[in-house]
């Protein structure tokens, strides 16, 4: 049985063009460099910033606190992405369940980046590798919408 791994699975939909790569997560996501690895391994940078990561931690509180619809969280949200596009990132990996359903809010033809939800990325790939196993391929097996926003 392979082993899928969460970075590996949201690199793949990363733009190969795509060299500058940011990482969005808690402080123990981030501190365990489990994307930070396979982001170098992959030949790309990781971008890093004290900025995204004191965001995240603050911004996870407030949606706690007030939720998804919370104009202070989406003016929060909307900040930051233009945080991440000043940083020049080409990618950005969103490695948090709490803030993935934040890019329903995003128009990304504002952003010079593409966002890709690590969870949405290793569910797709561990269905490829279900429906592709002993040759069995059908279109149910698409990636589901919304994966990868924007392009590059």
């Amino acid at each position: 049985t392979p082993l899928l791994h969460i970075a590996d699975s949201a690199l793949m939909y990363i733009p190969k063009e795509a060299l500058n790569i940011a990482v969005i997560g808690t402080a123990p996501t981030l501190d365990s460099n489990l994307y930070q690895e396979r982001i170098f391994n992959s030949g790309k940078k990781y971008v890093f910033s004290n900025e995204l990561r004191d965001w995240t931690t603050e911004t996870i509180k407030l949606i706690k606190e007030k939720g998804y619809d919370n104009r202070n969280v989406i003016d929060s949200w909307l900040m930051f992405l233009s945080c991440v596009d000043s940083l020049g990132v080409d990618a950005l990996l969103v490695a948090c369940t709490d803030i993935s359903p934040l890019m329903k809010r995003t128009t990304m033809s504002n952003y010079h980046f593409v966002i890709v939800d690590t969870s949405r990325s290793l569910a797709a790939s561990a269905v490829n590798a279900y429906c592709n196993r002993g040759g069995y391929v059908s279109n149910r097996c698409e990636p589901p919408g919304g994966l990868l926003k924007g392009t590059v």
